[in-house]
């Protein structure tokens, strides 16, 4: 399984990092004995813009280079944001809005945390889905994305290959999910 999760600034870290973590004691499954019946493969991916173009570290490494376009994730991860610095993030991370839309096109599963579901929002993949987000920005994404259902009395929504998870830390039950 191959995983992209966003570093873009003002990404909360813990929201980056904690998944990243989650996937990667999974991954260490691996190395149990030979007859264990359950071994996944688990490649994370670190994914940024800069100038335009997009970056990719793997996890362990910290060599950082020009990600390929043609690479497909099975899964990608919008983390939530530093909440005084939404609209700056929204403004200036065009360039993953528009790799997202590509990423799910092409078959990738996209799931948001907390409010990283207005990063979301702006690929124009939830018109007509369900979602949540963080409570207390559930009114506000309400007001600019009139055509997206807040379920806010549910921590996870899941509209199959898309998913949303209200609260930033309830991430570890949402890697588990």
């Amino acid at each position: 399984m191959r995983i992209a999760i966003l570093n873009y600034e003002h990404a909360v870290p813990t929201c980056v990092t904690g998944p990243a973590e989650i996937w990667s004691t999974l991954d260490s499954i691996r190395h149990l004995p030979a007859d264990t019946a359950v071994k996944p493969n688990i490649v994370i991916d670190y994914i940024r813009a800069h100038r335009k173009k997009l970056w990719c570290k793997a996890i362990n490494t910290t060599k950082e280079e020009l990600l390929a376009t043609e690479q497909v994730y099975d899964l990608v991860i919008i983390p939530a944001m530093r909440s005084t610095k939404m609209d700056e993030v929204i403004q200036k991370e065009r360039a993953l809005v528009d790799w997202l839309k590509q990423q799910h096109n092409k078959g990738a599963d996209l799931a948001s945390i907390c409010i990283g579901a207005f990063l979301f929002a702006e690929t124009g993949l939830l018109h007509g889905k369900k979602v949540t987000t963080n409570l207390r920005f559930a009114g506000l994404f309400r007001q600019r994305y009139p055509e997206v259902e807040v379920q806010d009395d549910k921590i996870i929504v899941d509209q199959a290959n898309i998913c949303t998870c209200g609260g930033a830390f309830i991430f570890t039950t949402f890697m588990i999910y």
